[in-house]
């Protein structure tokens, strides 16, 4: 059986990363209907298109944009921004390195009250999918409380 990925995410039972519009293939019905209902993949591909195995995103992709996240993490709705809003940039630091690239101190320090709702709620999803430090989640959530 064969589905297109639909939400990035890292396949917990063979450790492949799945990109949108990749081709995810199984026997197991079951593990494919759980990964539907989280969302990561779409309806069954009726049809015998070409296989296109898992990539490796470019050299020069920003992980802040497009976080890839293991099945086991449950994904809100992605949502799409409207013409009177943008998508948050990603937050950098003063010398181009993705924020949560940084030391714990780093990234505190160039966080504030200030940092809009969107920043910080995109830094914290992102932190948990990455290195899901607790001081700079804890510190997030604190800021988002405020």
């Amino acid at each position: 059986m064969k589905y297109t990925v639909q939400n990035a995410f890292k396949d917990k039972n063979t450790n492949a990363i799945y990109h949108p519009g990749d081709v995810y293939e199984t026997e197991d019905a079951k593990r494919a209907g759980e990964l539907q209902k989280r969302g990561f993949l779409g309806d069954e591909i009726k049809s015998d298109p070409a296989p296109t195995p898992p990539q490796d995103p470019p050299a020069d992709s920003d992980q802040q944009q497009n976080p890839v996240q293991t099945d086991q993490q449950q994904q809100p709705a992605p949502t799409q921004p409207t013409d009177q809003q943008s998508a948050p940039a990603p937050a950098q630091t003063q010398d181009s390195t993705p924020l949560l690239d940084r030391t714990v101190d780093e990234v505190i320090a160039n966080l504030s009250k200030d940092t809009p709702k969107e920043v910080l709620n995109q830094l914290l999803l992102d932190e948990k999918a990455g290195k899901n430090r607790k001081t700079v989640t804890d510190y997030i959530e604190s800021l988002l409380k405020n």
